[in-house]
């Protein structure tokens, strides 16, 4: 008699390689501005802080995403039965309408090469502040999916602010010969 099986995934891996496949740095200056654009938003800033890890001669990459898009809500929608922040922090899941840059949830996933992700973010009158709980690249490279949670408050506002902390980065990769070489790059 025939067994029906259903073929199993491994997350920790499927993430790992899909942050590992982005092999430049600057990708994370394209999947940004890609998804600040999807979002509607008509200005986004991208900062790039050297920060001095406190007792060490080490210094780390801070980057910081502030759009001024439509946000993310936690309503659950469409046939995945899934909110957007819990699409940001996913993989495979995307309710962006056809034609959108990126719809099965890989950009964002180069987040993930750092040790913490943290999301503010507004949309129809909520503000919902979300984190990793864990370090993402580290225990990625353990084998464990990492967790994250959100809290969801009352609050005005429009748009996105993303700060990746120590982003797994050389300094040295985000170098650009003049403005135009990073407008080609970003196109």
């Amino acid at each position: 008699m025939p067994t029906n099986q259903k073929p199993g995934v491994n997350e920790a891996k499927e993430f790992l390689e899909i942050a590992k496949n982005f092999r430049d740095s600057k990708e994370i200056i394209r999947e940004a501005l890609s998804n600040s654009w999807d979002a509607g938003a008509s200005k986004a800033t991208l900062r790039f802080d050297l920060v001095q890890i406190p007792g060490t001669y080490r210094k780390k990459i801070v980057v910081s995403i502030i759009d001024d898009g439509e946000g993310m809500s936690s309503i659950k929608r469409g046939e995945a039965n899934t909110s957007e922040i819990e699409d940001f922090f996913s993989l495979g899941y995307s309710n962006k309408p056809y034609g959108s840059i990126g719809t099965k949830g890989h950009g964002t996933k180069i987040y993930y090469k750092s040790s913490g992700i943290f999301v503010d973010t507004w949309k129809n009158g909520k503000h919902i502040h979300a984190e990793t709980e864990i370090p993402p690249w580290g225990t990625l490279k353990k084998g464990i999916v990492p967790t994250y949670r959100y809290d969801e408050d009352v609050a005005d506002g429009k748009g996105t602010t993303i700060v990746v902390d120590d982003f797994e980065g050389k300094q040295s990769e985000f170098k650009f010969d003049s403005l135009t070489t990073l407008v080609q790059y970003i196109l």
